[in-house]
């Protein structure tokens, strides 16, 4: 913003100057080129995550059977796997091949205690660094005179980058497993990390009977989301300048605009666990073409038969831009853009 007053007042300032000097009053010319610094507002991106789980472990379903590997906290500690007999040991359904890590884990009542805890990401955030500074350049050609008015068609290529990082935490809930296998009678002493070799057998059934499932909002999944895109716009309709006397003017134009999108985005987020942090992480390149409209408005003050200074607004309804990481996805919003511009335009 900054930039724009500045630019701003020394066009002002030149266009005093050469008032005083003496400058010709303006005539019309059917051809016109302007180059125009550009700040571009009101874009924005936006992460969903619909449910993303950070794990380490795998407790499996709930679901009666005895002949499924299942993992908790610390999996390379804590496991009931399926072993070398389909857990079918003579009719008896179970396994030796297990391990847990501590002894806080045998309650004392013949069996062992196994916990799983993971979170599942389930909301969005949203994020903006405006403004986004660029330029643009613009050809106008007049079609015709009516009075004060001269009317014609104009075309316009121009660039921006945005550049957004969100750091906000993921909104999430936690969620902790519990399961409970009998000893049959064993009493162990922790650690023990059973290899798939004939030991003490233990049950290996999980149901709805010997699981607890708790879940707890309000979890934060901690990270960072970017993403960093160049913009080639460009834009064509048809314009109308309004010639107000003493080398001032009016222009309004609107019509079709559509651009070219080169887009990265980039995703790391953790979530720390019993057993250590769960990360995720990943990139994703795109190019994509957006198409929409626009309507814009400036003023101008001839320094010259030829040289003139404007300054003006634009508004641009472009598509969205979608990436997608690992079930996360990027939305940039580029449907309601109000773009800022100052610059000098070339008549001949």
């Amino acid at each position: 913003m900054k930039k724009c007053i500045m630019i701003l007042s020394l066009s002002l300032l030149a266009a005093g100057a050469a008032k005083a000097g003496g400058a010709e009053t303006a005539d019309w010319k059917r051809n016109r080129i302007s180059v125009s610094f550009k700040a571009v507002f009101n874009i924005d991106a936006e992460f969903i995550d619909p449910g993303t789980v950070f794990s380490e472990s795998d407790p499996g379903a709930a679901d009666g059977r005895g002949d499924v590997n299942r993992t908790y906290n610390n999996p390379e500690e804590n496991y009931n796997k399926v072993d070398s007999t389909g857990n079918n040991h003579g009719g008896t359904i179970g396994t030796w091949y297990w391990g847990f890590s501590d002894m806080s884990q045998i309650p004392g009542n013949d069996t062992l205690v196994m916990t799983s805890t993971s979170a599942t990401a389930s909301g969005s955030t949203s994020s903006t660094d405006e403004p986004y500074l660029g330029f643009e350049m613009t050809y106008n050609r007049e079609l015709g005179v009516k009075g004060r008015v001269h009317y014609g068609i104009e075309g316009a290529f121009g660039l921006f980058n945005v550049s957004i990082t969100d750091t906000a935490p993921l909104p999430g809930t936690t969620t902790v497993i519990t399961d409970t296998f009998g000893l049959n009678g064993y009493v162990p002493t922790a650690p023990v990390q059973n290899p798939d070799t004939f030991g003490p057998i233990i049950d290996s059934t999980v149901s709805q009977n010997n699981r607890q499932v708790t879940s707890t909002g309000g979890t934060g999944i901690a990270g960072s989301r970017s993403v960093d895109a160049n913009i080639y716009g460009f834009r064509l309709g048809p314009y109308m300048d309004v010639d107000l006397g003493k080398d001032w003017f009016l222009t309004f134009s609107g019509g079709l605009a559509f651009a070219a999108v080169d887009s990265g985005y980039d995703l790391f987020e953790s979530y720390s666990l019993p057993g250590g942090d769960v990360l995720r992480a990943g990139s994703d390149e795109t190019t994509d073409w957006v198409v929409g409209g626009y309507v814009a408005g400036q003023v101008g003050y001839a320094l010259s038969r030829r040289v003139s200074l404007f300054v003006g607004a634009q508004y641009q309804a472009l598509g969205d831009v979608q990436q997608n990481i690992g079930g996360q996805e990027m939305i940039l919003h580029l449907g309601g853009a109000v773009s800022g511009v100052a610059g000098v335009s070339v008549s001949f």
